[in-house]
């Protein structure tokens, strides 16, 4: 299903400038897509717009040609995976990625065996019946990643879900994702600062500053010198080896 975005506008006070004013892309089905710019120019914003966690101020979210306006939060069929893991401390490590199919009222017995297949999924399957007071981050975002997944969401958002790790275990983390995008087919649109990342991940990027959405394309065309405080690339653009270049989700 696609995602459309358009002409969103929002603001934190009344009379206060907007930080997106009329933002508008689309999303390919079963597609990664980047969403770049410096801090403070809206893209989590924007996540807790198409989330329903927020309401806009103008503009629409279509999925599939039909309209999100008025649809709460949990009845949207997306699901956002957040910087912090946010586990519940109550609930083992099972039951924390099968919490999505409780609300929805899936049986007990099938909650239990779609949180072991994801669990061998992100490769975590041992830890099945451990309490979460003890996970190491990585594990904890492997976890948080499984019970976003849970529920089959239509589009899966992701805000900048591996900042809190360090470098071995991003990469450890991306790669995991980009497996679970290639066995599952789910759509993504995910916010990051990593011009690598974003390279190296992403079918299409969306570069937003200002309030707007000031380029997009394929990494390679969209992706122009670092703004702000994104990360720059190892390589410059114009000298870049070409598998940068290659989406490995594709």
């Amino acid at each position: 299903m696609s995602l459309i975005v358009d002409g969103i506008v929002k603001r934190f006070q009344p009379q206060a400038e907007p930080v997106l004013n009329g933002v508008s892309f689309a999303v390919e089905p079963g597609s990664v897509t980047c969403l770049l710019g410096p801090s403070g120019v809206g893209k989590t914003t924007l996540l807790h717009v198409i989330a329903g966690l927020a309401d806009a101020d103008a503009g629409t979210v279509h999925l599939d040609g039909a309209s999100l306006d008025g649809v709460p939060a949990h009845r949207r069929p997306l699901t956002l995976l957040m910087q912090q893991p946010q586990l519940f401390a109550h609930l083992d490590v099972t039951d924390n990625i099968a919490f999505g199919l409780r609300v929805r009222a899936v049986a007990r017995r099938a909650r239990r065996r779609r949180s072991l297949e994801l669990l061998e999924l992100v490769g975590v399957d041992h830890l099945a019946n451990h309490s979460t007071h003890h996970l190491s981050g990585g594990e904890q975002q492997r976890i948080a990643l499984a019970r976003a997944l849970a529920v089959r969401p239509t589009v899966l958002l992701a805000d900048e879900p591996f900042a809190s790790v360090d470098a071995s275990v991003r990469r450890e983390l991306q790669d995991l994702v980009a497996s679970a995008h290639r066995e599952l087919g789910t759509t993504m649109l995910m916010v990051t600062h990593d011009l690598d990342e974003a390279r190296r991940s992403a079918d299409h990027c969306i570069m937003i500053e200002q309030g707007g959405v000031l380029t997009e394309g394929h990494p390679c065309d969209a992706i122009g010198r670092p703004t702000g405080d994104l990360i720059p690339t190892t390589h410059p653009p114009s000298t870049a080896p070409s598998v940068t270049c290659r989406s490995r989700w594709a």
